[in-house]
């Protein structure tokens, strides 16, 4: 196996990891998502960690 294949495999690893503890994360501590604060945050939560996953790749 080559030494870009494991990056690749760790770095989406890590990638999704941060995604899945920050997303859901904030949507625990959120709860309630009736009402349209609650949805805002749950989804700036996902864009936020998907921008700093960008940003520290490149």
């Amino acid at each position: 196996m080559q030494t870009g294949m494991l990056r690749s495999y760790a770095a989406e690893c890590i990638g999704t990891f941060t995604l899945v503890f920050f997303g859901c994360g904030t949507r625990a501590m959120v709860g309630d998502t009736q009402n349209f604060a609650g949805i805002l945050v749950v989804h700036m939560a996902f864009a936020f960690t998907i921008a700093a996953m960008i940003k520290e790749v490149a």
